[in-house]
């Protein structure tokens, strides 16, 4: 049983779309792994990869803003707690 990856990227070339001007939005990095991986199954010559995105990647980009790290919603939770919590608390 082929995957739904695999079905896309078959329905892609039978199309004749040129995958190097394609753009993939997936729901994560792993899923684009899997995304190369099927690819060079399916295109046997030498192409350009086509741009893949997680679906994290595209929101940044499409809003120009960027996600923080952990550490530093760490910090700002500490913050917002501080300020309403009563210091003898």
């Amino acid at each position: 049983m082929a995957s739904f990856i695999k079905n896309v990227l078959k329905d892609i070339k039978s199309n004749k779309w040129d995958f190097s001007k394609l753009t993939f939005i997936l729901p994560s990095k792993r899923a684009g792994f899997f995304l190369k991986n099927e690819l060079s199954n399916v295109v046997a010559k030498t192409i350009f990869s086509p741009e893949i995105l997680s679906i994290e990647e595209f929101v940044e980009e499409l809003s120009d803003l960027q996600s923080i790290s952990n550490i530093e919603l760490l910090f700002e939770l500490y913050s917002a707690y501080s300020e309403i919590t009563k210091p003898e608390n």
